[in-house]
Parts: structure tokens; sequence; C-alpha cells
């Protein structure tokens, strides 16, 4: 049964790629194990070592593999490629670190010497590269009037959040594995959690006979939180597990278990209101032009009719027909297109109330926010105490 996955350290041909007092000192903490399991450095007729038994032995961990030196694999195994070399060189260099990385050290040299000096690094930074590669985000409001900073947390808070998770991972047969990162970018607090999903059977070809494989497959979800706004953004599938993220990280984060149980209040009133006016954007640093590409509004009637109207320029082609949205209009999802400072070609970002917004690239959030907060698309603040008719979340 197939426990963990490495795309690189998987292949003897790889392994030899790493400098071998290196590769040594990244598993001496785990030599016990790999001894139990036959495996030694000693060294072989032509000085080396078997790295064909070295390879086998991870990729066919028993269950006392240690829960230390899966994680330690992962994440170097992750980041020893050319992207993960270039982002740990640039998070050393931020960190102000002198590592002895030789002329022409491999990327799996970078990720283990980074790895043996700083494993918080590599660990962040591998957190950073996958949640910022994420575009899609459903978002939440605090039930405080507010701002809400985000409160003080240590390694117990992780470990609490981490057991808690697990939990419900379990229950929902997806295996208890849960890793929880937490990270600040920018203004806002970044939570990263990996965990399994439910087993799946895939069938496959092993020494050119037809196998079975039957794994686990691994899953990130991440949320962020905006302290200003007191919102968080959700990416993770399904409608349950979000309502327990939310509530797991305001009953041991926050202290209040109820904190997040309210959908954010995006709108697009500000279309009808204002028209070409609400896409102005002059005040916002790192943003050229805004237009408004693609609308989608309910007429409703006995056969449910819905209009999705595209233009490079819907307002301008509004204008020439002499047309303006009507007050009573319901606009159920607006994508915007946008030229960035600096860039050649415009990115797209579809807004649809009353809490989801899906990024081109999700680098663009900072301006982004700026700009639908200037113009009304989202509250910079939250204005109202939730009445009493408001649900709040269950615990589980």
């Amino acid at each position: 049964m197939s426990t963990f996955k490495l795309r690189r350290f998987s292949e003897p041909g790889r392994l030899k790629t790493i400098d071998p007092c290196r590769l040594k000192a990244f598993f001496r903490p785990f030599s016990q194990y790999l001894l139990d399991r036959g495996f030694t450095f000693a060294p072989d007729l032509l000085g080396g070592f078997d790295y064909d038994a070295l390879a086998t032995t991870l990729m066919t961990p028993d269950e006392r593999v240690p829960r230390e030196m899966v994680d330690a694999l992962y994440f170097v195994d992750e980041m020893a490629d050319d992207q993960g070399m270039d982002d740990l060189l640039q998070a050393v260099s931020d960190a102000g670190l002198d590592l002895d990385l030789g002329s022409d050290p491999t990327p799996s040299d970078v990720a283990i010497e980074v790895w043996l000096v700083r494993p918080d690094l590599v660990k962040w930074t591998h957190a950073l590269g996958y949640a910022l590669r994420q575009k899609r985000f459903v978002y939440f409001r605090n039930r405080l009037p507010t701002r809400c900073p985000f409160p003080e947390y240590d390694q117990s808070h992780i470990t609490s959040l981490e057991e808690h998770l697990a939990a419900w991972f379990e229950t929902h047969k997806r295996g208890r594995y849960c890793r929880v990162s937490i990270f600040d970018h920018g203004s806002n607090v970044w939570i990263l959690v990996r965990h399994g999903l439910p087993f799946k059977r895939e069938g496959s070809v092993a020494d050119g006979r037809s196998s079975m494989e039957y794994y686990r497959p691994e899953k990130y979800d991440v949320l962020v939180y905006d302290p200003d706004a007191g919102t968080i953004g959700v990416h993770a599938d399904g409608k349950r597990l979000t309502e327990f993220y939310l509530f797991s990280i305001g009953l041991i984060l926050f202290g209040d278990e109820h904190r997040f149980g309210f959908k954010h209040e995006l709108t697009l009133d500000p279309l009808k209101r204002y028209g070409s006016g609400s896409l102005a954007c002059d005040d916002i640093g790192g943003m050229e032009s805004a237009a408004l590409i693609e609308l989608t509004r309910i007429r409703g009637g006995p056969y449910k009719r819905i209009d999705i109207e595209k233009a490079s320029d819907l307002f301008a082609a509004f204008a020439a027909e002499s047309y303006a949205l009507p007050e009573m209009a319901r606009l159920v999802s607006a994508t915007f297109e946008f030229m960035f400072t600096g860039d050649d070609k415009p990115r797209r970002v579809t807004v649809r109330p009353p809490n989801t917004i899906v990024y081109a690239r999700n680098e663009d959030r900072d301006v982004v926010e700026a700009f639908l907060k200037a113009r009304g698309f989202m509250p910079t603040t939250i204005v109202r105490q939730p009445s009493e008719a408001e649900p709040l979340l269950a615990g589980a």
C-alpha cells in the first residue's frame, strides 16, 4: 500500500545528483530506521553506496517510518527543481543566511542544504508558493463589528488545530494525517492545511503485468485572513469541510467557535449605481485600467431565463446603444479585465456574490481587493452586528 509518493527521490539517478556528504547528513537522524530496513551508507566497491537500495527503501515505507522523515522527504522532494531552487535562494537571501552551497549546486543540493540549516524556511517557501497559486476563494466575514488582528499563536495552537482537524478527516474517511502551516504575506495571514483524501484504486502496469494501485491522494486547502476587513477566504472542496475549517479556526485560534459564521457580502450594485464610473482606478496603485467584459444576470420568468452578455468593454457597448443597467437588474456574476502596471496583457477576475472571487493569478489579489473595496464591491470593514435571524455554524 502506497502511503506517500516522491517525484525525485524515487530514482537512483536523481539521488546521484546530490552531494554524498550532504545526502548522508540529511538521513543521519533516520539512520536507525534505514538500518532496520536493511540499508546503510557503507561504501561499495566503487566507493559510493547502493543508490538502488536507498530508492527502494524510500519508495516502500512501512508502518515504522518516522513522521519527521516523511515530512523531510516530502518538502525537500517538492522543492528539488529549478523553480524551487530559485524560490529557496531568494528566501535564503531575504533571511540573510550564508550557506556553503559551492559554485554549482543541483536543485536537490540546495533543498537539502537549506533543510539542514533552516527546515522552517523550506516549509514556509513551499507553503507560500503553493498558496499563492490558488485562484478561487469563498469569503466569510467576522461576526464582530470591529477590526480584528490575527491572534498570537505558537506551536501548541498549531498542534491543537492539526489534531482537531485530523479527527474530522479520520471520521470522514480521509485518514488522520494533517499538517498546518501559518504564515504572513503582505497584510494578510495565510493558513495552509495538508491532508489526505479518500482512498483511490487505479489500474497500473508493473514489471510488464497489469496491476492495481491503492493509495490515499494528498490535498492542500488554503485559507487567507484579512485583519482589516475581518474576513477569511477559503479554498477547499465541499461545504461541510469549509464550515468545519471556519468553526475550528474560530475555536482554536480566536477562542470563538462562531467567529466566521457569516458570508462575506460582495455586491455588484456599483455597476448599476455608477455605471462605468464604478471602474475608475486612477487611485489604485499598480492598476492601469479596468473593464467589464462579462455580466450574468437572472431574467427569471416561467422559463428561468439567464442572460450572459460579453464584450471587450460592456459599458462602452451599452453607451453605444444608449442603454443603462436597470436598478432592479439581478446581477449574479461579473468578470473584469484589469491591466496591471508593468504588464503587457490584461488579466481577468470574476466576482460572484455573495462571497466568491476567482483570480487569473493570485498574486494580483492585493491590488484587485484594493480596487473592489475602493469602488464598493467589497466592504472595507464590518459595518453591523449579525441579527439573531442569521445562522451560526454548528460544531461539526
